[in-house]
């Protein structure tokens, strides 16, 4: 055996192990070149290192390699001493100056060793597993010097294993949340499509039933007694709000295709506000727009912004009382670089514990099925999800019974 107790050899041998370990990413490599390098130095013939997996007393060997440059087989083993949880804990370590049969009993890999030090490996975070070193060509067991300086160069190996299986660990994880997330994306078409075939299947017949209805309303097909006539307004009146509901669906659907494909650009929001106002020119209600610039530049998909005024004003209109106007009020900060846009009106307001959760589900203020506000109530949490991926701060102050300003806030790359 050769004399390690001179400094200049520790140092060397120090120097080789870091050496080997620097820049390697593998367990494999990281265990081969570690025992490739000091093994020589112990008269090691036999090494390895265990570590941990999920299932209680069963470890899987990693790699080794012995003097003679063959590599033992990496291989599960079941390990039942009760050592091995102390060892685990990082609390103690095993030292055999003679290896008897009970010890090849409970530490299979012993066998053919005349001693052994089985060491612990512990990261600051958790117990990674444990390293072994057997010699079998002599009855010389380990030194103590031997026995210290192979311990503390474990402790150079430990990041970098704490570190790999994290990285393993981590990387199963992605594999897992992208597996999930493909999941859910196939379960959204899935659906889309299925609410997309079935709202089409129910206009059809439903746009007939409107169209007869409103032929026998008009008297179109002859004469009506007053009694007739009342409940053929009540079939219009149903089948039209039927017929609202089945837009607003197929309105979902065509947002839930078009929030997972954005088409991010540099828009002027002015020019969104104005093609929304053009929809509402057949309203009664009033729209005032409170602007002071022609071009306010920012990034966003114009259709889906465009889209989430459209919800925003035309709540605030079905919302509105009286038939007061409606508001849209334009600000930019100059100092911070910021817009802030609000659709602003008079009507019966909300909580913010309903705004809260209507930016979440499918809900309206009045739960009543006979309440006097159509529609399904999806409009506030498309609005949310819209601005939230543009990751727009969403504005919001209400007062029950005398309105609600509702909107946006981003950033502008300009103005003029």
């Amino acid at each position: 055996m050769k004399n390690i107790t001179n400094e200049a050899l520790r140092l060397s041998i120090y120097l080789e192990v870091f050496s080997a370990l620097k820049d390697i990413k593998n367990e494999q490599v990281i265990c081969d070149r570690f025992f490739e390098r000091i093994g020589h130095h112990f008269d090691i013939q036999k090494a390895g290192i265990y570590l941990r997996d999920l299932k209680k007393d069963e470890l899987i060997f990693i790699s080794g390699i012995g003097v003679d440059g063959n590599s033992i087989e990496i291989k599960r083993i079941s390990v039942y001493s009760g050592f091995i949880f102390e060892l685990m804990s990082g609390k103690t370590e095993l030292r055999f100056d003679k290896v008897n049969k009970k010890d090849i009993l409970d530490f299979p890999f012993l066998e053919n060793m005349s001693s052994a030090l089985i060491f612990p490996i512990y990261s600051e975070k958790k117990p990674l597993g444990f390293a072994f070193f057997g010699k079998s060509f002599e009855d010389i067991p380990f030194s103590e010097e031997e026995e210290n300086i192979l311990s503390s160069l474990l402790s150079l190996i430990s990041p970098i294993l704490d570190l790999q299986m994290t990285y393993k660990e981590l990387s199963v994880s992605q594999s897992k949340l992208v597996e999930a997330i493909e999941n859910l994306k196939n379960f959204e078409q899935i659906k889309n499509s299925f609410l997309y075939n079935i709202t089409h299947e129910l206009k059809t017949p439903l746009v007939t039933i409107v169209g007869y209805s409103e032929m026998l309303h008009s008297k179109d097909m002859g004469d009506l007694n007053q009694i007739q006539l009342k409940g053929i307004e009540t079939i219009l009146k149903n089948s039209n709000h039927l017929l609202q509901m089945i837009e607003d669906l197929l309105t979902f659907v065509n947002l839930s295709d078009k929030i997972s494909n954005l088409d991010i650009q540099k828009v002027n929001v002015v020019t969104i506000i104005y093609d929304v106002i053009k929809k509402f020119e057949n309203s009664q209600t009033q729209i005032i727009l409170d602007i002071d610039y022609p071009e306010i530049i920012i990034f966003c998909d114009q259709y889906l912004i465009g889209k989430a005024m459209e919800h925003l004003i035309d709540n605030a209109i079905k919302f509105n009382k009286d038939n007061a106007p409606i508001t849209i009020k334009v600000e930019v900060d100059k100092q911070n670089m910021k817009v802030k846009v609000l659709i602003i009106d008079k009507g019966i307001g909300m909580d913010y514990q309903t705004f809260a959760a209507s930016m979440k589900n499918f809900i309206q203020e009045s739960k009543d099925l006979n309440r006097k506000y159509s529609g399904i109530g999806f409009g506030l949490s498309f609005v949310n999800k819209i601005f939230s991926i543009h990751q727009f701060e969403i504005l919001f102050n209400s007062i029950k019974g005398k309105g609600t300003e509702i909107g946006f806030s981003t950033s502008i790359l300009s103005y003029k």
